[in-house]
């Protein structure tokens, strides 16, 4: 089959939902970057739930509008996809349709419900393990955002290694350093302390917070200036969390802002003295970057894939050890980088881009298609 044109439908349902999560933004920033690196090699049809917002980034190529109140995609895009055939489907954040054609690629994010099954619901380990299966039996080809991701593939589902590619997430150029100026006027209009350690994610058990409370307070009490701030969305069990924080000595500099636009993401990472992410398990670990885009030191636990993004002077730790988190939290705060080691975190960040991420999906759909 000639693939110059061929035509590549699209699951786009997902890629402009909010609030965006990682998986959210990784469907977004995927498409818009398809279609406006790549628009030559191919045809392409979205598919959405909804009507897309008039920011879109969708170029030239063709929308379908499929409203429906519930089994979207079993129904509703099966029904659209026998009517009219694409050569392949694209499926970059959610399950692929009971109905699809034979050359279908999805994307798996992460298998962390294996990992951390009891910070899971067990309506929701239920759902990830079959959507999961379905996808890997279902695809001719599949990508993982990690080679953890990959080798988790392999490892407990068989599959075979070169149906598998590997396609890192790339970082948004508004992430950078900012005018010091500006940040100042940020930190006074959000009220935000001198000095703080910075988390930015769901709040939930997976994400560790209640160690790095833990780790806080080993250090809070010989550091009256310094703050943590837990910044994200409360996901599934986060009022514990809150709860582990209320009841802490230093609770007043313990914060919880919730989500922060978008627009404010670079700011208030150019306004913290440290990001960490301590997570018990990462399928991806994208806030790593953008702080490291942003010239911030990172202190990050070495589970799933995260230390796949390590580099220049990032601190990996063992999530489990409350006192190696704490040590590595006050030896970086402690520590007066100079303009190489800030520029060698920026240019690290920027190895990862949303260009070199389409081009490699491009790569994958073109390969799909052009197998029989």
């Amino acid at each position: 089959m000639s693939i110059e044109r061929a035509l590549i439908g699209i699951d786009a349902s997902r890629s402009y939902r909010e609030p965006m999560t990682g998986t959210e933004r990784y469907s977004r920033r995927i498409i818009e970057h398809l279609l406006r690196e790549h628009p030559e090699d191919f045809r392409y049809r979205l598919y959405f739930n909804d009507r897309p917002p008039d920011s879109a980034v969708l170029g030239e190529a063709e929308i379908r509008e499929l409203p429906a109140r519930r089994l979207w995609t079993h129904l509703t895009l099966s029904r659209e996809l026998r009517a009219n055939p694409v050569d392949a489907l694209f499926v970059p954040s959610h399950v692929i349709p009971l109905y699809h054609p034979q050359r279908s690629i999805v994307t798996i994010h992460d298998l962390g419900f294996y990992y951390e099954p009891e910070k899971h619901t067990t309506g929701t380990r239920i759902q990830l393990r079959a959507t999961t299966s379905w996808n890997i039996r279902q695809a001719c080809r599949l990508i993982a955002i990690s080679d953890s991701t990959k080798k988790d593939m392999v490892e407990r589902y068989g599959v075979d290694p070169d149906r598998v590619t590997v396609v890192h997430h790339g970082v948004d150029d508004q992430f950078r350093q900012v005018n010091q100026d500006e940040v100042e006027r940020y930190r006074r209009a959000a009220r935000l302390p001198e000095r703080f350690i910075l988390y930015l994610g769901t709040i939930q058990p997976r994400k560790n917070l209640e160690r790095l409370i833990d780790a806080f307070e080993l250090i809070a009490g010989a550091d009256p200036g310094l703050h943590l701030i837990l910044a994200g969305n409360p996901g599934w069990m986060a009022q514990p969390i809150r709860k582990r924080a209320l009841a802490s000595a230093y609770s007043r500099r313990i914060s919880f802002p919730g989500r922060i636009p978008d627009e404010q993401l670079p700011l208030l990472y150019n306004a913290a003295s440290v990001f960490t992410l301590p997570s018990l398990y990462e399928g991806f670990g994208l806030p790593v970057l953008e702080a490291m885009a942003c010239g911030k030191p990172v202190v990050m636990s070495n589970r799933g894939a995260l230390p796949e993004l390590s580099g220049a002077d990032t601190t990996v730790i063992d999530p489990l050890d409350v006192g190696d988190l704490a040590d590595a939290l006050r030896s970086t705060i402690d520590a007066d980088p100079g303009n190489e080691q800030v520029q060698a975190r920026i240019e690290h960040a920027r190895r990862f881009s949303w260009a070199d991420s389409a081009r490699r999906t491009r790569d994958v759909l073109r390969r799909a298609v052009d197998e029989t």
